[in-house]
């Protein structure tokens, strides 16, 4: 809703793409000491917000799809274009490697989403809301950058030696 108020495209992180249960469970609040305007040490209370697990692909995808319908939700994005996505990272994921070459990692999902979400901020500078002629910029956008070489590189397996200098 946030992306639809302000008019302006902005990064979801798979974390906070939290289960229902836990935003109902409330915000915890964690006490840290900080300084004020005038230098004074006061304890100060800042909330902590509840993340999602998305170790495995499953978790993973249970969060995307609800990143999907909060953007539906709130007329930004259509399900079924953000389920593209979701569909195209599952699919190099799941894609077994070449001789010589790693698998796909979760970590390398998680970059190639935020590049995209990041091109979709610069090609979205005008507004992410509906148009007078019922598209949405969002959407359109998705689906020309979810083509573009640029993002499938991201995506491509790793040789053996490097996949595993970049994961140290």
């Amino acid at each position: 809703y946030e992306i639809w108020e302000s008019n302006a495209v902005r990064y979801i992180d798979w974390e906070m793409c939290t289960k229902r249960e836990h935003e109902l469970s409330g915000q915890k609040v964690d006490k840290t000491w900080k300084p004020d305007a005038n230098g004074v040490v006061k304890e100060v209370a800042t909330p902590e917000h509840a993340k999602a697990d998305v170790r495995t692909d499953l978790l993973m995808k249970y969060a995307l799809q609800r990143r999907g319908l909060a953007l539906d939700m709130a007329d930004v994005c259509s399900y079924e274009a953000h389920e593209r996505l979701v569909d195209l990272l599952l699919e190099e994921y799941l894609r077994p490697p070449p001789p010589g070459y790693a698998a796909v990692t979760i970590a390398q999902l998680h970059r190639t989403d935020k590049e995209v979400w990041r091109r979709l901020a610069q090609c979205c500078r005008e507004g992410s809301r509906r148009l007078a002629d019922n598209a949405r910029p969002f959407e359109n956008h998705l689906r020309s950058i979810i083509t573009e070489p640029a993002v499938r590189m991201l995506l491509m397996p790793l040789p053996t030696s490097t996949a595993k200098a970049a994961r140290e």
